[in-house]
């Protein structure tokens, strides 16, 4: 609705732009009609239709490209219009993601500060403190990750492919206990890769996979399968979660602040930001990142194939 005005003040613009040119094409038209009449000369009746000729092409050039400067200017600004409001559903959601762990901190401390807490609920507050720590560092590190990205060189180092995944998918095994991990290796091999770059890539498939299945499917599973192909080294995460909508197209989760319908509807937590980061470490490390519906379930296979990696 709020795009409605600028519409219709566009196309009144267009509508007049096109009614002035016609009219003014019309009018000198007519002079010239007249002129030949009363002169009734083959020179004047030649000028007549010269002058006809160039109006009808001049005029009609003018009125295309008049309207296809509209069409643009209004594709241009739905465009911003829909950056702008994408930025205002981020800062809504990074101020979420942000003021949850810092209330449960400070809940927390203020629980301890109670002289009558035995030890074990003592404990258990400093763990749910931790917890929320954590998180928070981890959403401000991934914001000034993606900003940083660029100027922050990225040094191979030699990686253990069986030995990394297991230590990254540990902490998800312990944070969502009612989800399912099956680990798959085709077969363990050494290979050089920026170690936090592949960090980034893996946690932003790993945070989606349980974000939408963890508590969003009557039994929760995760499958990550490891391959070899030539030189390249394939990682498949697939969930049975909510999926993405039919009618969306999967590269469209890779643009920043962009968030799919599902999470949205059901008020899934996230800033959209994830995939994004994502495909610019993948851009920037020669790795190609894909998403896409999983055929064997509702929920979303995503893989990531390391091209022309050297083994150690």
């Amino acid at each position: 609705m709020k795009s409605t005005g600028p519409r219709v003040f566009l196309i009144l613009l267009a509508l007049l732009a096109v009614g002035q040119v016609i009219w003014w094409g019309y009018t000198i038209i007519n002079q010239q009609s007249l002129l030949s009449q009363i002169l009734n000369t083959p020179e004047a009746l030649k000028n007549y239709q010269s002058t006809k000729i160039m109006i009808y092409s001049e005029g009609t050039v003018f009125i295309v490209l008049w309207l296809l400067g509209v069409a643009l200017a209004y594709r241009f600004y739905r465009r911003e219009l829909s950056y702008k409001k994408a930025q205002n559903d981020f800062l809504s959601a990074i101020t979420h993601e942000l003021k949850t762990p810092i209330t449960n901190i400070q809940l927390s401390l203020e629980t301890l500060e109670r002289p009558q807490i035995d030890s074990e609920q003592r404990h258990k507050y400093i763990e749910r403190a931790m917890s929320a720590t954590k998180l928070l560092s981890k959403q401000v590190e991934r914001s000034l990750l993606m900003a940083q990205l660029e100027i922050v060189p990225s040094t191979a180092v030699d990686i253990s492919l069986t030995d990394f995944i297991e230590k990254i998918v540990e902490p998800y095994k312990t944070q969502s206990e009612n989800t399912v991990f099956n680990i798959s290796h085709e077969r363990n091999v050494s290979f050089l890769f920026p170690e936090d770059h592949l960090k980034v890539l893996i946690h932003s498939l790993l945070d989606n996979a349980v974000k939408y299945t963890s508590k969003h499917s009557t039994n929760p599973q995760i499958d990550i399968l490891t391959s070899l192909d030539k030189e390249n080294i394939c990682i498949e995460i697939s969930d049975n979660g909510v999926g993405i909508d039919p009618n969306e197209n999967p590269e469209q989760m890779f643009q920043p602040f962009q968030r799919g319908k599902f999470a949205k509807e059901q008020a899934i937590p996230g800033t959209g930001l994830g995939l994004a980061l994502a495909r610019r470490v993948a851009k920037k490390t020669n790795t190609k990142i894909e998403l896409k519906r999983n055929e064997s379930s509702k929920g979303v296979k995503a893989t990531l194939t390391l091209q022309g990696v050297s083994f150690g």
